[in-house]
């Protein structure tokens, strides 16, 4: 015995009016040129991971600068230490006007590594493995 079955008139009717679907729009992220890549995010904002775009950061440069490569970065007697590749232990004052200047000239090494605790700095250098400390 073989059943037909067919569909009922409320199917029927459910499959004839349309629904309506909504979808989100695809938002894209424009960048003009190379120089918002390299300089971070687009002026005044940021895009996280999960998409979400909020205000950007506000940096400020400290100071000029040495001209060379900053490999280090602590923070001990009220300043900011660099370790720089050819300009040596660099501290750089904190306040409104920060100033820069030469804690130990190092003109043939890289200091690769900085660390400060209380009254005490340590630095490594390289490419001799030399670890130095001061007060």
């Amino acid at each position: 015995m073989t059943m037909c079955r067919t569909p009922s008139l409320l199917t029927l009717m459910a499959l004839a009016v349309p629904v309506s679907a909504s979808a989100e729009p695809t938002l894209e992220l424009y960048i003009r040129d190379a120089e918002e890549v390299f300089q971070g995010d687009p002026k005044g904002t940021t895009v996280d991971a999960e998409g979400h775009v909020s205000l950007g950061p506000q940096l400020r440069s400290m100071v000029a600068g040495s001209g060379r490569p900053v490999l280090s970065l602590a923070r001990g007697h009220g300043r900011y230490l660099l370790g720089t590749a050819g300009a040596g232990l660099r501290g750089v004052s904190e306040g409104p006007k920060p100033v820069d200047r030469s804690l130990f000239e190092a003109k043939d090494l890289v200091i690769s590594a900085v660390a400060a605790q209380r009254d005490q700095v340590w630095f490594a250098t390289g490419p001799s493995g030399a670890v130095f400390s001061m007060e």
